[in-house]
């Protein structure tokens, strides 16, 4: 089996703070989410998903957000957004020993949706998210600053 080693990086700007020098925060899933979604950020864009095996990041045309804003003035006609997906996935790694860390000062809250069971409030929120051990003897780091998401191995 061969390994890659990479750093990557990402324009993120996040709608949780208004600093850019603290970089992006993760939110862990506390059963907002499907189970295999273990935390999120949220960016200008759309959200970038850690997941068990991998990550998934979704991309909205600002334009179109921007034009359903004047939609809303009439209360027919199509105000859907159309997205991007990409997948990275992290192809047979083992499970992840997931630990947060960077513990930052503000919480969360998800009400999604109508029902009240789903919903979750003050959830905490991290600097950065560690996979432990995602392959023999290979950690992982998503981390950001200056708004840029980063992934480091």
């Amino acid at each position: 089996m061969s390994i890659i080693l990479m750093c990557a990086a990402m324009p993120v700007f996040s709608q949780m703070h208004h600093n850019p020098a603290l970089g992006i925060a993760f939110s862990e899933n506390h059963g907002q989410f499907p189970a295999h979604v273990e935390a999120i950020t949220p960016f200008a864009a759309g959200y970038i998903y850690l997941e068990s095996d991998g990550l998934t990041i979704k991309v909205y045309d600002k334009d179109q957000v921007q034009a359903n804003h004047t939609l809303r003035e009439k209360p027919f006609g199509d105000h859907s957004l159309q997205w991007d997906v990409y997948r990275m996935n992290l192809v047979d790694a083992q499970v992840p020993d997931v630990a947060a860390y960077n513990t930052l000062s503000w919480t969360t809250n998800f009400f999604l949706g109508d029902d009240e069971s789903k919903w979750r409030g003050n959830i905490p929120v991290h600097g950065g998210i560690r996979y432990n051990s995602i392959y023999p003897g290979i950690d992982i780091d998503f981390t950001g600053e200056y708004n840029n998401f980063k992934y480091t191995v």
